[in-house]
């Protein structure tokens, strides 16, 4: 199962990444602005809604659909959000701290929602690639760009539980072009399939 936002849905669902990897295995749950403080409140409304796609016939696992084995969880907070993000000081100890409380927090109550669950991957949003901004340079909020503080409260998470919780791969854009308008997004005008088939590449490989 893939909880995330609206970006993660764009791959998922218009990049056609259930017909890339055994999608008998694969569902969804994906929506805008499903920030990670959503998803760590276990009494969020984001834990009513159904699996992708939100029209049409939803696309579920054929077995255990409400039981997944396996979680790969994509975590993002808003850019105007200080609790998660200081761009003035990257290495903001108090910002790295909230990364892992909230994450700590989510594990939780994912576990909580899915007791089945043995193996929690987090996963960050899509990249730019390395050492490069897709985004324009008068634009504030570069949401292409993963922040250090992440990795680092992912990797603390990941070290605190290493028998449920992994840090899943950085997945990068190919290119700028990838993104519609610089990122985070991926249509309309950018290339949502490639991003799927760079995602299926790893999972076919690690099933």
């Amino acid at each position: 199962m893939i909880l995330g936002v609206s970006a993660t849905g764009e791959w998922v669902n218009q990049g056609g990444y259930f017909a890339l990897v055994d999608g008998t295995r694969w569902e969804a749950i994906t929506k805008e602005h499903e920030y990670v403080e959503l998803w760590a409140d276990p009494n969020d409304v984001i834990w009513t809604q159904g699996f992708d796609p939100d029209s049409g016939v939803p696309h579920t696992c054929t077995q255990n659909s409400k039981a997944p084995d396996r979680i790969i969880w994509v975590v993002f907070a808003a850019t105007d959000n200080a609790t998660y993000n200081d761009y003035t000081n990257l290495s903001d100890p108090t910002v790295l701290a909230n990364w892992e409380s909230i994450l700590k927090q989510g594990v939780t109550t994912i576990q909580g929602k899915y007791p089945s669950v043995k193996r929690l991957e987090i996963m960050t949003m899509v990249r730019s690639p390395a050492g490069t901004d897709c985004m324009p340079a008068a634009t504030t909020n570069h949401e292409d760009v993963v922040e250090p503080w992440i990795d680092n409260a992912i990797a603390a998470v990941a070290q605190a539980q290493p028998t449920l919780v992994f840090a899943a791969p950085k997945i990068y854009v190919g290119d700028c072009s990838w993104f519609a308008n610089g990122g985070p997004h991926f249509i309309n005008g950018g290339q949502p399939a490639s991003v799927a088939a760079v995602v299926a590449t790893y999972y076919n490989a690690n099933p």
